[in-house]
């Protein structure tokens, strides 16, 4: 391809006038045998009185008479056949080896560039227009950004939209691009500019073409871009004005209120708030004004899965006003110890009864981890194989409703009640009368972290004589959120186990996996959720499989998967079942008191199975494993001095056996 930098950067070739050497000097000088035969056909042509320009144009359709000539037909199918044309044009523009030489070949270079600038600017336009054509929408925000929309709005999507419409123009900038060293060149990538580029220009056609300026004007808005910034990116053809960024904004958000109000009014919903920190950043240059930041609070409801069911339990007023009929006769009637959570209320739970077989499942299932064991038939035995779920949830997505978040402080009891009235309120449930006729016709779950839920459950107490069931509170069902009990979980293990001075603690497993980042941790501060939660995963599993070295009396990872391929499934069942009991359980931390650094070793294998199982069911979906694990969080917590997340626990326990409505819990 020829450089067009040489082009722009050289100087204009230098055109040599030789329009009076006669015409017939080198035929002069020949005998008329040596004469080419092109030379003699245009001599002839001459003495005939037909000049080549003459025939060129009758013969490239030029003149109408003549196009259905059977020579003139076979002259021109030739010459489209040969691919003289493109190799002619580019010698007349193009000399080579020689110079432009003469005012008519100057001229006539100067005609084929501008039929070629002609021509390219009409192919380019219609596609163009074609592209144009597919950005073209209203004006109503809502037909821009909605669910449907932003799902299919990905950059490889527009990219093939602009490679489909406009072709040749996407691979005419492409190609203008590309530098000399383009496949060493790994920092620029043409195509994520022509795309907005060729998106620009079709803006230029016609402001209605303003689908990518639409989306990228929203997408500046909701990060904050400053509005001088629009004027900039809308000169550009990049993107529409500040003031339709931010009606577009309240378009929309107004269309998702409205689809969170249908939603609220149709369906039982789980009700989330948590604490939030809004930032007010500073707008002019002056002393007393300044970046600050303020406590408020971000709400969302989410439709529960089953709504009929969910609709029969939760909205039935008669079957509610039962309920709490009959608990308020029960404490009346003075029988409140006979309904409250004791100890064989937990040993009766079926979560306890199953734990140990669940346990020593779940130590199976590491031994088919170890690379080398993962396709072996023995794991799909009826001994071997996991045991099957309690009630896992179907595989679904839930939709996430998001709420205008508020100035109000959750960390008070003030400011959760506040927030009990106001998530109602922007779901048009905004007078008295609605409010209490919501609040005696449902019931819902609200849910947060365990400051909020424990906030909820003192103000239920402290309302508990009041004159009617919305100031009573009785339509919240408080639940604690399960990620931060996981949180919490984490830092408890971590905290109590990770001990530099002792050869049994995480801080030996830490430095053995070469794990950076775990520092020593204090009872208020540790290290990030994210982290503690990888090097656990990772300990779980370094861990059982030592165990599993141990219980099958082998010393690498090859001289283990031999023995798992020459033992039979009741052997290495019965090896699980070893490492549960001798090296996992409760009862061997009792047996090996005797030894500290084993009897700590095995306290740590117990709560990362315990951590494991927690972060198992949770990650699955399986809500029945979930409440199984309740009675040993409950445990636990207690020994480790949580006391907020224990007292939760045993409220959900004590609410699940003797408070739940019917067919609730």
């Amino acid at each position: 391809m020829p450089n067009i930098l040489d082009d722009i950067l050289s100087s204009q070739p230098t055109v040599i006038e030789d329009e009076d050497e006669p015409e017939d000097e080198l035929i002069g000088q020949e005998p008329e045998g040596d004469i080419p035969r092109s030379v003699r056909a245009l001599q002839l042509l001459s003495d005939a009185g037909i000049s080549f320009s003459d025939l060129l144009d009758d013969v490239f359709l030029g003149n109408k008479s003549l196009r259905n000539a059977r020579p003139i037909i076979n002259a021109r199918r030739e010459a489209f056949a040969s691919g003289v044309l493109s190799r002619v044009v580019a010698r007349v523009c193009r000399p080579p080896d020689m110079q432009i030489q003469g005012k008519a070949h100057q001229k006539a270079a100067e005609e084929l560039k501008d039929w070629a600038n002609t021509t390219t600017t009409d192919i380019l336009r219609k596609e163009l227009a074609t592209h144009a054509k597919s950005t073209k929408v209203g004006d109503v925000e809502r037909e821009v950004v909605n669910e449907e929309s932003l799902k299919g709005l990905t950059f490889d999507a527009i990219t093939d939209e602009v490679q489909a419409n406009a072709p040749t123009l996407y691979s005419m900038l492409v190609n203008m691009c590309e530098s000399t060293r383009q496949e060493k060149n790994t920092q620029k990538d043409s195509k994520f500019c022509v795309t907005l580029f060729v998106n620009a220009l079709a803006f230029q056609l016609s402001h209605k073409n303003n689908q990518m300026q639409k989306l990228i004007c929203i997408y500046l808005k909701a990060k904050g871009v400053p509005k001088s910034c629009f004027s900039f990116f809308q000169k550009a053809g990049l993107s529409l004005s500040y003031e339709w960024s931010r009606k577009a904004l309240e378009h929309i958000s107004a269309a998702a209120m409205d689809k969170a109000i249908a939603v609220f009014d149709s369906k039982p919903c789980i009700s989330v708030y948590d604490n939030i920190r809004l930032a007010q950043a500073v707008k002019h240059e002056r002393a007393s004004h300044k970046t600050v930041t303020d406590n408020g609070t971000a709400m969302t409801i989410v439709p529960m899965r089953d709504s009929e069911r969910a609709t029969a339990l939760l909205r039935d007023p008669d079957a509610i006003d039962a309920h709490w009929n009959n608990i308020t006769q029960r404490y009346r009637n003075g029988d409140i110890h006979d309904h409250q959570l004791t100890a064989a209320d937990l040993y009766d739970h079926p979560g306890f009864n199953q734990w140990g077989d669940r346990m020593a499942s779940n130590v199976i299932q590491f031994l088919y981890e170890i690379p080398g064991l993962e396709k072996s038939l023995k794991r799909k035995h009826g001994l071997l194989r996991p045991l099957p779920p309690v009630h896992q949830l179907l595989p679904t997505k839930d939709i996430f409703h998001m709420l205008e978040p508020v100035p109000m402080e959750e960390q008070t009891y003030g400011g959760n009640y506040a927030i009990t009235k106001e998530l109602p309120r922007q779901m048009k449930v905004d007078t008295d009368e609605k409010l209490v006729l919501w609040a005696r016709n449902r019931m819902g779950p609200w849910t947060g972290d365990s400051l909020t839920i424990q906030r909820l459950r003192h103000l239920q107490r402290m309302k508990a004589d009041d004159s009617n069931r919305l100031e009573r509170m009785q339509h919240i069902i408080p639940v604690f959120g399960w990620m931060h009990l996981d949180m919490n979980l984490c830092n408890a293990i971590f905290y109590h186990h990770f001990s530099e001075s002792s050869n049994s603690g995480l801080a030996r497993d830490a430095a053995a996996l070469g794990r950076s980042g775990l520092t020593k941790p204090t009872k208020s501060r540790g290290p990030a959720y994210h982290t503690v939660d990888e090097f656990m995963q990772h300990t779980t599993t370094a861990r059982m499989r030592g165990l599993w070295l141990w219980a099958s009396g082998t010393n690498t990872m090859e001289q283990l998967i031999a023995w798992e391929k020459e033992s039979s499934p009741s052997i290495i069942a019965e090896a699980a079942q070893k490492i549960w009991l001798e090296r996992a359980s409760n009862r061997a931390t009792q047996q090996f008191k005797s030894d500290p650094q084993l009897c700590n070793s095995i306290a740590i294998n117990r709560e990362l199975l315990l951590r494991h199982e927690v972060r198992y069911s949770m990650r699955h979906g399986d809500v029945g494993r979930m409440e199984h694990t309740l009675p040993q969080l409950l445990y636990f917590f207690s020994g480790a001095g949580c006391a907020n997340y224990a007292r939760e626990i045993a409220e959900v326990l004590h609410w699940r056996k003797y408070e739940a409505p019917p067919g609730v819990a």
